[in-house]
């Protein structure tokens, strides 16, 4: 005889949430009575379906599992009593409309967040471009403004938003760095057009005939000059994009804009190191936002059930979401912490299985499994005898197993030979519920640690909800 046991769970097998899932349903099939209709069944066919999609969409949704609505718990009626039932199937049919509209919304939701944050990495990537070519545009001006002799203050790049600042106010920026281009190539296009004057007066001057026929010959010359740089830029233009596995469509508009004025200005200056600099920059920032945004759509499973695990994923979106952007650069740190989040989201998937195939065990014995009010533990509710109850602590252990201390307690006065009869009768049903089934893959074990000759007293902790469907 005894009143306190301690039973352990752990499975050989590399848990899938599609495993968890099966073992829930199987959890609560296994309380149904042979009374539950076929209405019910449907209703539970329903809400799988429902977290099935809650699932699937929490992986490529890296902000979903921050607003997903909790799974509704359902503490199935004992007895075949029509009224009841037909009670129950209605409040459960309201419970999962409310629960797969709540689901809905929250994939709208995260889905429109996702297209936020794309959006907000493809305009911080603009604003870089943007940049970089006004201070191109700005050197040239300084360098044509100095030809002419003409004093000309560099403008100075407008402020970045902060980090942290909204799409809108990123995307208003890239607006004014674009007004500003436009701007100072007009500039440009003025001061070109002065210089050009000035040069043909120059070469104007002097004899009418000779004058003519000079002017057209350096005319000519230039010409040859300008298409024979532009051939040289446009060949190494061509070789380091075919080497980066890249089209010029590929590239951004503003960094074809940078590209298409080192073409036109290439007899001016030698651009070709900054043009190889600008395609390797795209390489690398296309697979850098291409990895990060890779990333993000691969949540974790289970987040939700786990604080740390949350916590640490919001971290980790927050780098990565910086990294699609472009303001911060993938590191191997990124990857290391992304494997590890891997590795123990699978870690508690196996104890979620376990945990699962442990409730489903309980119940098929006649227990119902509820989480105290306090959060001080399980409150395990025998529904054979409710003048008693186990309190149950839970453990975990790093390989992904799952055990439970349970003392069974009453608040109820009976003789010694009674309790002695319902004591050796909830031990004989615990055991069953710890026997490892012969083609299960969860390995089971159960150990008495104390008997007592009487139950223990107590006052029975209130029970907040059904532990199976809020926790698993």
């Amino acid at each position: 005889m005894s009143t306190t046991t301690v039973s352990m769970r752990s499975t050989s097998i590399e848990a899938t949430l599609e495993d968890v899932r099966e073992r829930e349903a199987s959890a609560r099939a296994a309380a149904r009575t042979a009374q539950l209709n076929e209405r019910i069944a449907g209703h539970e066919t329903h809400l799988q379906a429902v977290i099935r999609r809650l699932d699937e969409a929490s992986v490529r949704l890296p902000d979903l599992n921050a607003i997903a609505p909790a799974v509704p718990s359902f503490l199935v009626p004992q007895g075949n009593d029509p009224d009841v039932l037909e009670r129950f199937a209605d409040r459960m049919a309201q419970q999962i409309e409310a629960f797969s509209s709540k689901v809905d919304e929250a994939i709208k939701t995260a889905e429109g967040l996702l297209a936020r944050r794309k959006a907000k990495a493809a305009a911080w990537r603009t604003i870089a471009d943007h940049e970089e070519q006004l201070r191109l545009q700005m050197r040239e001006i300084m360098a044509t403004a100095s030809e002419l002799g003409l004093s000309h203050r560099a403008g100075a790049i407008p402020e970045r938003p902060a980090v942290d600042d909204e799409l809108e106010s990123v995307e208003r920026h890239a607006l004014l760095l674009e007004r500003l281009i436009r701007d100072l190539a007009q500039q440009q296009t003025d001061l070109d057009a002065r210089l050009d004057a000035r040069r043909r007066a120059s070469s104007l001057a002097g004899g009418t005939v000779v004058a003519s026929n000079a002017g057209a010959a350096q005319e000519r010359h230039d010409a040859k000059c300008r298409n024979e740089a532009r051939h040289r830029l446009q060949e190494s233009l061509d070789m380091h994009l075919t080497a980066a596995g890249l089209n010029l469509a590929d590239l951004p508009a503003s960094t074809r804009g940078l590209i298409t004025h080192a073409l036109a200005h290439s007899h001016e200056q030698d651009l070709t190191a900054q043009v190889k600099r600008w395609v390797s920059r795209e390489q690398h920032r296309r697979r850098s936002t291409q990895r990060a945004i890779e990333l993000m759509q691969r949540a974790p499973e289970l987040l939700q059930d786990s604080p740390d695990l949350s916590r640490r994923w919001s971290s980790l979106v927050i780098k990565l979401q910086r990294i699609a952007e472009g303001t911060e650069e993938m590191s191997p740190s990124i990857e290391r912490e992304f494997d590890q989040l891997g590795r123990d989201a699978r870690r508690n998937l196996k104890t979620a299985l376990a945990k699962a195939d442990w409730v489903k065990a309980m119940r098929t014995q006649g227990f119902e499994v509820l989480q105290r009010d306090d959060d001080g533990g399980l409150v395990v509710v025998d529904l054979s005898h409710p003048e008693v109850w186990l309190e149950a602590q839970e453990f975990e252990s790093p390989d992904g197993g799952y055990a439970t201390e349970l003392e069974l307690k009453t608040d109820a006065s009976s003789s010694a030979e009674l309790e002695e009869k319902l004591t050796t009768d909830v031990c004989h049903r615990l055991a069953q519920a710890a026997a490892p089934e012969r083609t299960g893959d969860v390995h089971t074990e159960s150990e008495v640690i104390e008997h007592e000759r009487r139950i223990k007293r107590a006052r029975r902790p209130a029970a907040a909800r059904n532990r199976f469907a809020s926790e698993l």
